[in-house]
């Protein structure tokens, strides 16, 4: 089930009620209403009034939500309300539907941002006309579906030369997901190197140093550097993490097309290996180890300035 926002303005509010009544499967596009059996893949969120605090529960629904639906009426861009709904969204990372009332109706130039790779102007939405697109684009996210050929598989499979190129492609994306893992691993070495400087200048220090405020001082700076950097290690974990899942999710939708298809299978084998274990990423797996440096820096600061605080008094 894929919860789903809607950003409207009030003068279009019977349209985003009549929107989610038909996202939701309950009625069609004249209000009628369907049978209630009919499967849904929505759950769609809607900010029913506003008052003083209407932005801490539109934040609260847009982080809530996967999607998020931008119903454009004719003055809809024109909001600084609906401006600010659609920009939280994208800070969080949502994916926009532009919906517009009218298909005359222009995008708004707001949403139009450089794209994070080529900076070159790129709207920020898929703009999607009618409710039955907007239906299957939950559907295939619910499912978890994506389009990775750029033509009917068929076609590809039945002429020798683009077969040996889709094969080519494939085993070239493999060895990308293959240097990922060696590349993460490179920095995961690195940030174990600093943080390893770290602690031993600060179990040096403290050892031949002879004023102790000095040191502490000193032990507090650099406990806060390496914290600093361990949040950075994490916020690279993280995202080697999703890259590597995204590999991995392209990969596995290129093998269902193949006559073989080894990650689903090796997946299988080692779930029965797992039984009733529970299986952790190598990404949650890497990530104690910063914050284990944390929680020691951490400590080291706390104790430094209650000792220092005691020693001035």
């Amino acid at each position: 089930m894929v919860n789903v926002f809607i950003v409207h303005s009030g003068s279009n509010y019977k349209e985003a009620q009549s929107l989610r009544k038909q996202l939701e499967g309950t009625h069609d596009a004249n209000n009628k209403e369907l049978d209630p059996h009919e499967s849904s893949h929505s759950n769609v969120l809607i900010l029913e009034n506003g008052g003083p605090f209407w932005k801490i529960e539109a934040k609260k629904l847009i982080k809530q939500a996967q999607l998020v639906i931008f119903l454009q009426g004719e003055h809809s861009a024109e909001s600084p309300y609906i401006r600010w709904e659609i920009e939280t969204a994208l800070k969080h990372n949502k994916e926009i539907i532009l919906h517009p009332l009218d298909t005359t109706l222009a995008s708004p130039q707001w949403l139009t941002k450089p794209d994070a790779f080529s900076k070159l102007p790129k709207l920020k939405a898929r703009i999607i006309n009618n409710v039955e697109g907007i239906k299957e684009r939950i559907r295939s996210y619910d499912l978890g579906e994506y389009n990775v050929f750029t033509d009917d598989i068929e076609k590809i499979l039945a002429d020798p030369a683009r077969k040996a190129e889709l094969f080519e492609q494939y085993k070239l994306y493999q060895e990308t997901s293959e240097n990922l893992v060696s590349r993460r691993q490179s920095i995961s070495n690195f940030y174990i190197s600093a943080n390893s400087a770290i602690t031993g200048f600060l179990g040096v220090l403290l050892a031949m140093s002879a004023s102790l405020s000095n040191t502490l001082c000193i032990i507090i700076a650099f406990s806060f550097v390496g914290t600093i950097l361990n949040i950075s290690w994490v916020n690279i974990l993280d995202s080697y993490g999703t890259l590597n899942a995204s590999k991995m999710k392209v990969i596995r939708l290129i093998e269902q097309q193949l006559p073989i298809s080894l990650y689903d299978s090796e997946w299988i084998i080692m779930s029965d290996k797992l039984n009733s274990k529970k299986y952790q990423s190598f990404t949650a797996s890497e990530k104690r180890i910063p914050i284990i440096f944390s929680f020691v820096y951490i400590i080291s600061i706390i104790v430094s300035i209650v000792v220092l605080t005691i020693t001035n008094m």
